[in-house]
């Protein structure tokens, strides 16, 4: 593509290993506003997240597993369940004070409380 530049697109890969209940995803998405009703995850990076760590400003002793905040910009059912999510949004990482927030999507089990995520850094 001549004349247009793109930039380079890295994408961590990670393992929700909790998350809300079924009840509140619902009671989050019923108040969503962007940005102002977040959901709690508790991740663990894949391994090739070691080496996107520092552009999200992670610290690596933290990339095994963390706390992390997301706001919801989509929802769909995955099946007919009523427990299975595709989700998208945005995930924050607060470093040094600073707030970031990096677009994310998911597969979410509120069941189980476990899925996956694919973060673009």
């Amino acid at each position: 593509m001549k004349g247009r530049s793109r930039m380079a697109v890295n994408k961590m890969t990670a393992s929700i290993n909790d998350g809300p209940s079924r009840q509140g995803m619902f009671d989050v998405l019923s108040v969503r506003r962007e940005y102002d009703s977040l959901i709690e995850f508790i991740l663990t990076f894949g391994k090739d997240s070691h080496k996107y760590a520092k552009n999200v400003g992670i610290p690596v002793s933290e990339v095994q597993a963390a706390l992390v905040f997301a706001s919801l910009t989509g929802v769909s059912w995955e099946d007919g369940s009523g427990e299975s999510f595709n989700i998208s949004g945005h995930l924050q990482f607060v470093t040094d004070s600073k707030r970031r927030w990096f677009p994310f999507i998911a597969y979410f089990q509120t069941l189980k409380r476990r899925g996956h995520m694919t973060i673009t850094v």
